[in-house]
Parts: C-alpha cells; structure tokens; sequence
C-alpha cells in the first residue's frame, strides 16, 4: 500500500473552544509507572490541577489512591483512614458540601458475590498532588463515610458519578439491564441511606461512568464499548437516558474498568487492569472538532486538536485505502486507524534556531 507522506510545520496555537460530541484521535499516553496499580478499577480527573488523573485498585492496597500525570507518571500516593477497602470499583471528583473546595469520591460498591447489603461511598477534599515520585505523601484523615442500600435487592456494582450541578451522586449496578441508583444531596453521613431507583439501562457489564465538569455530558462503559449522552439543559439524567446513546471512540483493553473525563472535557481518559502479563496503559481520547484548519495541495484537508497532552495534526486526502500515522507535538504517536494517508508533525524551531526539547 502505498503511503504518501507530507510534513507540515505547527507555528501557534490559540485558546480552542470545542462544541462536538464526537472523539476520534487516540492517545497511548504509554504505561502507568505505579507497580502497584494493577488492579486499576477506578479514576476521575483532578479539579484542581491540570493532566491530573486519580486513580485507586479494587481492593487489597492498603486504602490507597494515586496521582497520575497525562503520562502515566506517578506523581503522589495517599492513604485513607479508613476502616477496610472491600472493593473500591469507582471514583468521581467535584463540588460536595463546601461550594468553595473540590472532593473526590470514592466508591466502595463493588461486590461480586452480593453479600454486603451496605455499601459506601467515601468523600473527603482533594488534595494538592505534589511532585514525590514513589513516596506516600500523607494520610487523609477528615473524610465522610456515605453508607447506602439499594431498595430492591443487594447489587454488586462497578460505576458511579457525580452530577456537578445537583451534588446527587448515581451507582449504576452491573448485571443484564443495569439498575440506575440516585444519592440526593445531602448525603446522610451518620444513617444508612436508602438509595432511589430511577431505571434501568440495556447494557450489561458496565465498570465506569462519568460526567463532564460541566455537568451536560455522560459517558458510560462497559468491557467493549463507551456510551455518550448530550443532556439538556434543565433536563434530568433519568430523561437523558431514555434517548439511544451514541458511540463514543474505545479501544478494547485487557479488562477496561476505569474512565474519566479531562479537567476540561477536551477528552477523556480510560485504564484497564493488568492481566496475562499485559501492562496497564493511560489512553486519551481526544475530541475531534475542528478549531483550525485549511487546504492542502492536491485537495487534501487539514484540521488542528489540542487538549492537555498536546496538539494533534491530522490529513485527509480521500483515498480510503490509505492508513494514518499521527503524532503529538512531542513525536508520539497517537493512532494508527482512519481512511487518511500517513502524517508527521514537525514543531517549529524556537526563534534563535535551536529544535524544542
């Protein structure tokens, strides 16, 4: 096959706005250096700092989470003081009782063989990650324990967010036609919350879930595919869900259980669990409008992305049976798929002539 290759040159790139739903430009950010992490159940980006992704095992880890940078870099460990780590299978981030700070929550809802009728969910302030390579920065002592039940039966479950405009956090059970739970704001902290049964979804083996910062989009996964929803404004998640849901970009990982939009919703991020000797890897999916682009020679289009890992040049001259080779502006290479013809991104020298690290 052949390939035709074609070397643009990226000057400047502005603030970008995005509009669209729809991602495409792949990101292997490469693997997670946290030899600890391989049971990675659960992330949600930071609120408070930029490429910073939180992320925590399922169980046996000692009540740890983890700061991750956009490449999987191990950034900050803390404990939580916390009684046990059953099964942690979800985290969200976002407003909580304080509208002035930022929490995580972590959800302790996983239970393969339904046998906790109370589960939990953990909240506490996000902390400032800080540089300290392998070393566990701090135990966080001040957290809030959200004990639930289901009102139908005991549900073992692997997903959950929090809407940001509401407060209300969801659980989203994990058989055929997972059950749809809802925790009003405010969350008892010192009783046994009965949760409310909204729906059901006709999906099974959902592991992830999440809501855009600004609270309007939803993404749901399952082992092969991620769900999208555009809610409405005013509109309820129950009256979002009713609609079919469109096809969210996913490549298929050894047990993908992790998702989470970026601080700024430009994309979003997926880690899968390690197994049969494959490594844990950070994706990033970025969004797919266009903020600049023009014309080639020979008819051929060109449009520019960027997001928190960097920008994305891409190609198109229309000839379906050629491939696409994109790189980011530090020479990863970022997708190998799409009817486009092979691409390399070049960066423009700095001004008194020397290359960019």
């Amino acid at each position: 096959m052949k390939k035709a290759r074609v070397f643009f040159i990226i000057l400047l790139f502005s603030v970008l706005t995005y509009g669209s739903a729809k991602f495409g430009v792949l990101v292997d950010s490469g693997i997670v250096t946290v030899p600890a992490l391989v049971d990675a159940s659960a992330m949600a980006s930071s609120k408070l700092q930029d490429g910073i992704v939180w992320a925590c095992n399922g169980h046996s880890d000692n009540n740890k989470i983890y700061a991750l940078d956009s490449q999987g870099k191990l950034v900050a460990a803390y404990y939580l003081k916390t009684k046990w780590q059953r099964n942690w299978e979800d985290m969200a981030s976002g407003p909580g009782p304080d509208p002035a700070k930022t929490y995580l929550y972590v959800g302790d809802i996983g239970d393969n063989d339904t046998q906790w009728v109370t589960k939990s969910v953990y909240r506490f302030e996000e902390p400032l990650a800080m540089y300290r390579g392998d070393s566990v920065v701090d135990t966080i002592k001040t957290i809030d324990r959200l004990d639930y039940v289901c009102p139908d039966k005991i549900r073992n479950a692997e997903a959950m967010f929090l809407d940001p405009l509401t407060r209300d956090y969801y659980v989203i059970s994990k058989e055929q036609n997972g059950k749809v739970y809802r925790a009003t704001y405010p969350q008892p902290t010192s009783s046994i919350d009965t949760l409310e049964l909204l729906d059901s979804l006709p999906f099974k083996n959902i592991t992830a879930a999440d809501i855009s910062p600004s609270g309007d989009e939803i993404l749901i996964k399952d082992y092969v595919r991620i769900y999208y929803w555009k809610r409405a404004t005013g509109e309820s998640f129950a009256d979002a869900m009713k609609r079919a849901p469109a096809r969210a970009t996913y490549r298929m990982e050894p047990c993908g259980e992790a998702l989470c939009w970026s601080r700024n919703a430009d994309a979003y991020f997926t880690v899968s669990e390690e197994r049969d000797s494959v490594d844990c890897r950070l994706y990033h999916y970025l969004r797919t409008t266009v903020s600049a682009g023009g014309s080639a020679q020979g008819g051929k289009t060109y449009s520019v992305r960027q997001s928190e890992v960097g920008a994305v040049l891409s190609i198109n001259d229309n000839r379906p049976r050629t491939t696409t080779d994109c790189f980011d502006l530090s020479g990863r290479i970022v997708t190998t798929t799409g009817p486009m013809m092979k691409l390399l991104v070049r960066r423009t020298p700095r001004r008194d002539g020397t290359a960019f690290p």
